[in-house]
């Protein structure tokens, strides 16, 4: 466990399911915060949340073998899904937990990657991986489906652009 202020950074709970679900996804299904916790308890996934006095204000995860054929094939891990409560945004949450990402990553690989969403609701996403130094991994726009609407790509949140660092 970190803390740094009062912000506390801690391997997730089983009890956190619920609360990540009513926090940062109550159109989905329980199932993708059970997901992240089973995967974490096998090894497949690490996930590390934020706490501010007792309470989740954001989290990240780490998946130790990529679901991006180049990444899985190099071994480099891929973080995924960061997240912060949106009155805690800009107060360096997320840098902590992609510090906290980066260190772990750092004692079993050389390089971190990130898949970043291309919808304008990423944004915010998209300029902490450039601040941090990710840079697109030359392939283009990764593609998890593909919609084609009068031969037109339609950009949705299934369209991703896959980026790289060297720690």
């Amino acid at each position: 466990m970190d803390t740094d202020g009062d912000i506390v950074l801690r391997r997730m709970e089983k009890e956190d399911c619920d609360k990540l679900l009513a926090i940062f996804s109550p159109e989905h299904s329980i199932r993708l915060y059970t997901s992240y916790y089973e995967e974490q308890e096998s090894g497949k996934r690490d996930v590390i949340i934020a706490c501010s006095r007792n309470e989740i204000v954001g989290y990240v995860t780490i998946i130790w073998e990529s679901n991006y054929e180049d990444f899985r094939e190099q071994g480099i891990p891929e973080i995924k899904d960061i997240r912060v409560v949106e009155h805690y945004r800009r107060t360096g949450i997320a840098t902590k937990l992609m510090d906290e990402a980066e260190v772990r990553i750092a004692e079993k690989a050389t390089f971190s990657s990130a898949g970043v969403g291309l919808a304008e609701e990423y944004e915010a996403a998209q300029n902490l991986y450039a601040k941090r130094g990710y840079v697109p991994d030359g392939k283009g726009v990764f593609y998890m489906e593909s919609y084609l609407i009068d031969e037109q790509l339609e950009v949705s949140e299934n369209q991703g652009l896959m980026m790289i660092k060297p720690l």
